[in-house]
């Protein structure tokens, strides 16, 4: 296994090596603390690393605090040689990040023994981090190919397109639609708090609670369509208890588009506030919301929401990780912004706004890229 030692006295630095090798290892040896960073910080760099405290250009100690702050996995395993031997001096150096610590001089028996704990160590979290790769993959496709919703297709009136860009391989945002037959469909579009796989899975299991008790209800009564109202009261009594337990929420768009009714009716829980472009008017609105994110507080009755449905009207839903890009000085993306690109583009077509708002987004931004799931839905009714 690949070992770096880093120390400035040539003695102790060709000892350690030595020992190393004896030991079936194969050891880097670097005589500063600047050469031993500029290995460290690379994706290459050894998984076990013995570091001199005191030594030019950057001591052990500051190594450890850099190392921790890149956030690897698998992390080095650093070993600290000093000749600080105080109980004070000792916590500072694990509590800076080092896993282990020798005090100099010391018995070779003794680094051995913590050279074979480093070893076991680095490769049991190797093992645990390729089983987590793989069942994050695993997860990402699931996500990917059953748990994201789809655009319906072929709904008269109406054009639709929505895409999720996950900040990791699975978003804590997510998006789905139930078609109503010929006049309409449900719609969904939320963001569980956090990245990753919970997040992700908590998204699926949302859509699924919801979209399955308008399913429920919808059979019970084939004559009618439940209200939103009705699907919601029990699918959040469901949904609610599971997020409290792991003290986790959710901010979530519910809403019915009614070409019947020409009608939008709709309720938000603490998701942003949603664009509507008046073809009308030649004017944007926000659709505002008064409800809380989802088990942030006590569940009350949902407030509903109509407004009418005009030929060329838009409507545009995204996620807080559109809205919140921002540039180099701090300064967000914001709503305006959004709002200037939906009226600019409102006489085009979804796939056209979406594109853009997406790329003007990432334009703004500091990076380029986004720092959150970034998801956007954008619905226009079109001419009769």
């Amino acid at each position: 296994m690949k070992i770096l030692v880093a120390d400035d006295d040539p003695i102790s630095r060709l000892m350690v090596t030595e020992m190393l090798s004896e030991w079936g290892h194969d050891p880097i040896a670097v005589s500063n603390g600047t050469e031993a960073w500029s290995i460290l910080e690379t994706k290459e760099s050894p998984l076990i690393a013995v570091l001199d405290w005191e030594m030019p250009g950057i001591d052990g100690n500051e190594i450890c605090q850099r190392y921790r702050r890149l956030h690897r996995e698998p992390q080095c395993h650093l070993i600290l040689l000093t000749s600080k031997s105080s109980r004070t001096e000792v916590v500072i150096g694990l509590q800076s990040g080092a896993d282990d610590y020798l005090t100099k001089p010391f018995d070779r028996n003794e680094l051995k023994a913590r050279i074979d704990v480093a070893r076991r160590l680095v490769k049991l979290e190797e093992n645990l981090s390729s089983r987590l790769r793989e069942l994050e993959e695993t997860v990402s496709i699931i996500h990917r190919n059953f748990l994201i919703g789809h655009v319906p297709e072929n709904i008269p009136r109406i054009a639709i397109a929505a895409e999720i860009q996950p900040f990791f391989e699975m978003a804590g945002d997510f998006f789905d639609f139930q078609p109503n037959g010929a006049d309409g469909f449900d719609f969904l579009i939320g963001d569980v708090m956090g990245k990753g796989i919970r997040p992700a899975l908590l998204g699926a299991a949302t859509i699924n609670k919801i979209l399955r008790e308008s399913r429920n209800l919808a059979l019970q009564d084939i004559s009618r369509l439940p209200s939103i109202s009705a699907i919601l009261a029990p699918a959040l009594d469901q949904i609610i208890p599971g997020f409290q337990e792991i003290d986790s929420f959710v901010t979530l768009v519910f809403g019915r588009f009614d070409l019947k009714r020409s009608s939008f009716c709709y309720v938000n829980f603490g998701h942003p506030w949603p664009i509507r472009y008046s073809a009308k008017a030649d004017t944007c609105e926000l659709l505002e919301g008064n409800n809380a994110p989802i088990a942030i507080l006590n569940y009350d009755k949902p407030v509903e929401i109509e407004v009418a449905l005009n030929p060329g009207d838009v409507f545009c839903f995204c996620s807080d990780g559109v809205t919140e890009v921002h540039d180099k000085t701090r300064n967000q993306f914001g709503i305006e912004r959004l709002k200037d690109i939906v009226k600019g583009l409102a006489s085009g077509t979804p796939d056209k706004m979406l594109a853009e708002i997406f790329k003007s987004a990432r334009s703004f931004s500091r990076t380029g890229t986004f720092a959150d799931d970034a998801t956007c839905v954008v619905v226009k009714i079109t001419e009769r």
